[in-house]
């Protein structure tokens, strides 16, 4: 309306509506749920066929590398904080179940259909989203720090202190009040699917994603979001051979027509799309030295991650084998 006050862009700051403050906000935050961060969901018609136990080794692992980054900063008087870890494992194939889990919340087919695959690709024939690691980061030009590593509770921590410091070796900061990850966003790819796998050992790749705002350098203080973290994990955890970041922006639903058609084994990977249940990633977000974050996405769903979780949470996603079964009791 003519006279609404407006921002330095032209942009209306004030509205005049007819509905309840309460309405207003409640219906926001139900459709930032369904479009931006769905909730997940334990509808149990396929498990993650993987073993718990060595999965919180690498959970656990990422956790003392957040503790040794911080302590380092502050042995050398450096700011570190914000910055952004990306733990993501490609698990392969789920295993399929025939009944859901009861009295367990759960949304419509309708609410859960939030994912960016066409609905001719819902079948029960698994597709590997994830593909060739090494090929995807080097067709974009990125360069992983790569282990081959037989996950145990003494030597996962050891391993990715290893590939960070490697990785860290040549980040250097403009300002030499602050050292890296000051302000970035780095990914720990840990591939555990059995066809990769030599000798039972993982392959674990550290690596940066694509450069820019959109999903590896933090904006300033004054423009960056609370939500950037989930925009930058959504947008790219790994990059498909030909990756456009436009693209990428527009493998959400919302933009399904601006869409770039990929086969599926070639698509960019972010944490809102499903991967067949071949993806299970958690997000470290690390906004101050004691303001630290955990997101869990698998299917395309989110839950905030809490310590407890590793046994309420994850046996619900994997595979009720002897051996998980045994490490949660």
């Amino acid at each position: 309306k003519d006279g609404q006050k407006k921002d330095k862009d032209g942009n209306p700051v004030y509205k005049k509506v007819d509905k309840h403050c309460g309405d207003i906000v409640r219906a926001g935050v139900i459709s930032f749920g369904k479009r931006f961060t769905p909730k997940l969901v334990f509808q149990g018609l396929k498990r993650i066929n993987d073993n718990l136990n060595e999965i919180v080794i690498y959970i656990n692992s990422g956790i003392n590398l957040i503790y040794n980054i911080l302590e380092n900063a502050n042995r050398n008087q450096k700011g570190v904080v914000p910055f952004q870890i990306d733990i993501a494992f490609a698990t392969g194939a789920p295993k399929e179940t025939e009944q859901k889990d009861a009295g367990i919340d759960e949304q419509s087919d309708d609410e859960d259909d939030d994912d960016d695959d066409d609905p001719s690709e819902e079948s029960k024939d698994y597709v590997d989203h994830i593909d060739d690691i090494q090929k995807k980061l080097k067709a974009n030009k990125l360069t992983p720090q790569h282990e081959l590593f037989k996950p145990d509770i003494d030597g996962a921590s050891r391993i990715l202190k290893q590939l960070f410091d490697k990785h860290a070796q040549n980040k250097k900061e403009k300002n030499d009040k602050f050292a890296y990850p000051f302000r970035k966003r780095f990914i720990v790819m840990i591939d555990r699917r059995k066809k990769t796998q030599k000798d039972g050992k993982d392959n674990i790749y550290l690596y940066d994603p694509p450069p820019g705002e959109l999903t590896r350098d933090m904006p300033e203080a004054g423009r960056l979001t609370p939500h950037w973290g989930f925009s930058a994990s959504r947008t790219c955890l790994l990059p498909n051979t030909e990756y456009d970041v436009k693209d990428a922006i527009a493998s959400d639903k919302d933009n399904a027509a601006d869409r770039k058609k990929t086969p599926p084994n070639d698509s960019n990977v972010g944490t809102n799309q499903h991967c067949k249940g071949g993806l299970l990633t958690l997000s470290f977000h690390v906004k101050a030295q004691d303001e630290i974050k955990i997101y869990l996405f698998w299917n395309g769903n989110m839950i905030r991650f809490m310590p407890e979780d590793i046994k309420t949470v994850l046996p619900r996603l994997f595979v009720e084998s002897q051996g998980n079964k045994d490490y949660i009791n």
